[in-house]
Formats: structure tokens, sequence, C-alpha cells
């Protein structure tokens, strides 16, 4: 989404994952450990999706660092396998973010069709089989939700494994394709 509102504004042509060099990532998370970090958080929105990146930051974080660590990991880019090795590294805390029980609203208005219902729910059995604390994230406030869409969202917490959740407030950026749909389309939101 950063990418399309972007893109209008710049000639370059923007990469959709922006990965920075682990050499650099390394020397910023030394430098904090040195100053008395005991706690890492990687505030990527994703964390890194190419497997080659994911290996070299194996290879070397629980050597090197060695400090527990957060990290957003998601169903569609990141394998038990990885999430595992993840784990073993350091890591003891993310989240999974749901967005909507709804599958109207995460296919059609978040435009989410690469992840199911189904796989949200595997996913954080993992994560918790794992023991990996976690919490679940909800958008509410969306325009476009129904009292049917609230009830289908509240249906599906019903299969996830306990956790922790966050609600936040629907605030789209201006000028992205939600921004410009809810302008489009004026939903009344509930009250």
């Amino acid at each position: 989404k950063y990418r399309q509102i972007y893109m209008e504004q710049a000639e370059l042509q923007a990469q959709k994952y922006r990965l920075r060099a682990l050499d650099i990532v390394f020397k910023e998370v030394l430098q904090a450990k040195e100053r008395g970090a005991t706690f890492i958080r990687f505030k990527d929105e994703v964390f890194p999706i190419k497997p080659q990146w994911v290996k070299g930051f194996l290879a070397r974080y629980k050597t090197e660092i060695g400090l527990p660590f957060f990290a957003f990991i998601r169903p569609e880019y990141h394998t038990v396998e990885t999430i595992k090795a993840l784990r073993d590294s350091g890591l003891c805390v993310t989240m999974v973010g749901i967005q909507s029980g709804s599958e109207y609203i995460l296919n059609n208005i978040y435009k989410r069709t690469t992840l199911s219902k189904e796989k949200i729910v595997d996913f954080s059995r993992i994560i918790a089989e794992l023991d990996i604390q976690y919490s679940y994230h909800f958008i509410y406030r969306n325009p476009f939700e129904t009292k049917s869409h609230l009830k289908e969202s509240l249906e599906f917490t019903y299969q996830l494994p306990f956790a922790n959740v966050f609600i936040y407030k629907l605030q789209p950026f201006p000028g992205s394709p939600l921004s410009k749909m809810i302008d489009e389309l004026k939903p009344i939101p509930l009250s």
C-alpha cells in the first residue's frame, strides 16, 4: 500500500519490500546491546521475507547478539521451519495480524486474499505450540463493516487459541487505496 502511494510521488521504481544490509542491522543491534539493551524489537511491518536474508540473519544472530527479540512474522511468508529457527535464535514475542474475521472484509476491503482464516488459526496454533508469546491485532471502525461482519469476526475468535488482543481504530493513510475507496463509496460506519 505504501508503494502505491509513493510511486505516484517518485520517479524511482520502489521495491515492495526494502531490505537493509545484514551488516548494518547487526552493527546497530550490537550498539544497542553494548548500551545495555536486553531485548530487541524489530519494527519492520513484516520480518524480512527473502529466504537468503533470513538465512544470513539466523547464521549470525544467536552467536553475535544472543538477545531475545520481537518480530512481526506472517504465515504467508514464514514456514514452520523458519519460525522454529527464529525461535531458537531468540524470537520470543510476535503478533498475529488478523484485522478482521470477516472473509468479505479481508478479501475485498483489506485485499488480503492470500490469507485464509484457516491459515490464521493454524499459524496461531503453531506459535502457541512453539511457546512464542503472541497477541492478536484487530481493526475496528471500518466503515464497510456490518453487524454480520462483526458477528463473523466474533465467531472466528472462538476458533483461536487464547492470547491477548489489541484492537486498533482504522486510520487509512491519505491517498491509499482504502482511503480512496472510502472517499469514493462514502460508507456509513456502524454507531
